[in-house]
């Protein structure tokens, strides 16, 4: 069988023009025309790209099993998770483009690509990079196109209300952050619902821990945000409300993965009072370092919480991501140094903290 002949055979299987094959080879159209045509060949290398685009295993034409495609793009996707886990999210990037090539047709590839483009696109919450927001559009697009995975779908549609909003497309965000269930219609809610036993416990437990930390996400992003014009004290009472909400949950203290929300809430309640009440802010400061240094002897370990709330639930440290490579500590150090503390900078505690986590670190 013709090599031509094989590739318009799976083209039609799966229901795909020519000049989508072409679009996600990144070559012309009447490329394609001509090896179904017989009257050209396809580059040796786009051999691999076409066979994991179509998924097959025919001998003829390709030299892989359909198991072992699966399982290099996995291996990709896996990489790609430890690569989220510390925070390095160029090499996301990196892998991701390359996978990508190989797969072209990997929808989890695909958005993964998409979403980590848009996260360095944001830039910080600079000036956005319209090249990396625009190519993230262009493949979350694509996904939402030719998707049928619901979940991959969801995940493309989340991507891209944050890439038009960045953009400044905010109507098209709006329009299409319409389409997703609202929160009560939520697979998580609906689970907590229909199912019985041990699933149902753990499923309900599970959206009790989302709930709290996107309230408490909620709650400390209020004060960074001026559109909610608060003054200081409201600010500091968000703050404090996220404080207690998380001290209610984890009434028993295993805060586990918490206590880097907890040293950033903290943190911020110092940040707030270091000018009016230094006091207050030298007491939030060593809150603050309590946690954190609880964190460094939890975060790399699977362990289970203990609170009646949440005790069927696991700390998994793969599981977790990051969008900045630094550690916990080190970010730390580093704020120490903002403007909001100059009011502190003579006073004896503050400087010995400051003095204890730059002794630690030239240490290591």
């Amino acid at each position: 069988m013709k090599i031509g002949v094989t590739i318009k055979q799976q083209r039609k299987k799966k229901d795909v023009t020519q000049e989508k094959l072409a679009e996600y080879l990144g070559i012309t159209y009447q490329a394609v025309s001509k090896w179904e045509n017989g009257t050209a060949l396809p580059d040796i290398t786009l051999i691999v790209p076409l066979a994991n685009y179509f998924g097959v295993s025919v001998d003829c034409l390709f030299s892989f099993e359909e198991d072992a495609n699966a399982a290099k793009a996995q291996e990709y996707l896996t990489e790609y998770q430890k690569l989220l886990n510390i925070g390095d999210i160029p090499a996301c990037v990196t892998l991701l483009r390359k996978a990508l090539a190989e797969y072209p047709r990997n929808f989890n590839i695909m958005q993964g690509l998409a979403k980590e483009l848009g996260q360095l696109g944001f830039n910080d919450g600079n000036t956005p990079i319209i090249e990396f927001l625009t190519e993230a559009i262009t493949l979350a697009e694509r996904v939402l196109e030719d998707c049928t995975d619901e979940p991959t779908r969801h995940n493309a549609i989340q991507t891209l209300c944050f890439a038009y909003r960045d953009i400044g497309q905010k109507e098209k965000a709006v329009a299409l952050a319409k389409k997703i269930p609202p929160l009560h219609r939520s697979a998580d809610f609906l689970l907590g619902m229909i199912l019985d036993g041990d699933e149902k416990v753990f499923q309900m437990q599970k959206n009790i821990e989302t709930y709290t930390d996107e309230i408490g996400r909620i709650l400390d992003y209020m004060p960074r945000d001026s559109q909610f014009a608060l003054n200081i004290d409201e600010k500091i009472i968000c703050i404090e409300t996220a404080i207690n909400l998380y001290k209610t949950i984890f009434y028993d203290e295993n805060y586990l993965f918490y206590h880097i929300r907890l040293t950033d809430c903290f943190f911020k309640l110092a940040a707030y009072n270091a000018e009016k009440n230094p006091k207050i802010a030298i007491h939030h400061l060593l809150a603050a370092e309590k946690h954190l240094l609880a964190s460094e002897g939890v975060l790399d370990k699977t362990a289970n919480y203990t609170t009646v709330f949440l005790n069927k639930c696991t700390h998994e440290p793969a599981n977790t991501c990051k969008s900045f490579t630094d550690s916990e500590r080190e970010l730390f150090i580093k704020n120490l140094d903002r403007n909001c503390f100059k009011p502190l900078h003579e006073n004896i505690e503050f400087l010995q903290l400051k003095n204890r986590f730059t002794m630690e670190a030239t240490e290591k």
